[in-house]
């Protein structure tokens, strides 16, 4: 009964191609239900603890969002973009020339990168 939430998530997810946090939204219901009811966990503790869980998985997941997106900003105005390391690595069949073409692409040098 306890992993009810999940496979709720899982299949709206995975196997109805719903988006994530209508998908979420409805396992943290599911999972609220399955607390009141399954468990006979008391109201005015089953609303409190779902808006706590909800709080622990939002703030690491948006955490590691907002890093992200500064680390790509960053990475784009110093013009060291992860595509062009990519796009130039990929260039280069070996794999030890792979490594120092991407250290040339890190210093600037484009041009001898392709």
């Amino acid at each position: 009964m306890a992993a009810l939430p999940l496979v709720i998530v899982l299949v709206l997810h995975g196997g109805v191609r719903m988006k994530a946090h209508p998908a979420g939204l409805t396992g943290l219901l599911g999972a609220v239900l399955v607390a009141w009811l399954a468990y006979r966990m008391p109201l005015d503790q089953t609303l409190p603890s779902a808006a706590q869980g909800a709080f622990f998985g939002l703030f690491p997941t948006l955490w590691i969002v907002v890093n992200a997106l500064w680390v790509y900003r960053m990475t784009v105005r110093t013009r060291h973009s992860p595509q062009n390391l990519t796009i130039a690595c990929a260039a280069v069949g070996l794999a030890a020339a792979r490594v120092t073409c991407c250290a040339k692409c890190r210093r600037g040098a484009w041009d001898r990168c392709s």
